[in-house]
């Protein structure tokens, strides 16, 4: 008996979850790249209200999930108002919260339309010991950008490949690498080139707290006003 059939078409919801603590200048990139790429699609933004962390309980946020929404609000919907939208539906799931249950639930309020999930390379590593990656990669289409200013990274398509090897996933390449089919689950992985913006979140605390001017770019101007009207970050919280 075969499995499920590859996907003819592209994604057309996609969904980006993230604590956007706060959301950066690589943040917006990586959404812009997702809106270049799949020009059909919807783009949903989801601040995580508390964020699980692979294997092990939830993450640690440092602002109030009201600040972090209104910020990303300010910063992606302004990237492509009619096609973004910041959504608080991470607030009415169980938390910590998984990308399953997210999924799930975007998937029963869109049943007719095509998912995919956005994320970085750097999570590729940890992605199999995620909560339920396979239950992920059934209902999803995963879209991966690279960090191409990190030298210390592997090449984007060896990186899936790597991930691939440990869940046992065989990949069907096509598109010169920009896509590959996965046979078992009926989705796809897609690849996004890119040299995205270094930016940390970890690193903007850090010199916000300790009242440093952040690198130059790393900060959308919406985000810099947002928080120097609200005094965000300036002292590290207990």
């Amino acid at each position: 008996m075969s499995g499920p059939t590859p996907p003819t078409h592209d994604p057309e919801l996609i969904a980006y979850g993230g604590a956007f603590d706060p959301p950066h200048a690589g943040h917006v990139q990586m959404l812009q790249l997702a809106l270049k790429r799949f020009p059909q699609a919807l783009l949903y933004v989801l601040p995580a209200a508390q964020p699980a962390v692979a294997g092990n309980g939830s993450k640690q946020v440092c602002e109030d999930f009201s600040h972090r929404f209104a910020m990303a609000m300010e910063v992606f919907e302004a990237e492509s108002p009619d096609r973004v939208k910041v959504l608080a539906l991470e607030l009415e799931l169980p938390k910590p919260n998984f990308t399953l249950n997210t999924l799930k639930r975007l998937a029963a309020d869109y049943p007719s339309r095509r998912l995919g999930f956005l994320m970085g390379q750097d999570q590729l590593s940890s992605f199999p010991r995620w909560h339920e990656p396979m239950g992920i990669l059934n209902l999803a289409d995963l879209i991966i950008v690279s960090r191409g200013q990190d030298e210390h990274a592997p090449p984007l398509d060896q990186a899936v490949e790597d991930m691939a090897l440990k869940l046992n996933l065989k990949l069907a390449w096509s598109n010169g690498k920009a896509r590959a089919d996965i046979a078992t689950t009926g989705t796809a992985l897609h690849l996004l080139p890119g040299n995205v913006c270094p930016a940390s979140s970890t690193q903007l605390r850090s010199d916000l707290a300790a009242g440093r001017t952040p690198p130059q770019n790393w900060l959308p101007a919406a985000t810099l006003n947002y928080l120097q009207k609200h005094q965000l970050y300036r002292k590290k919280k207990d």
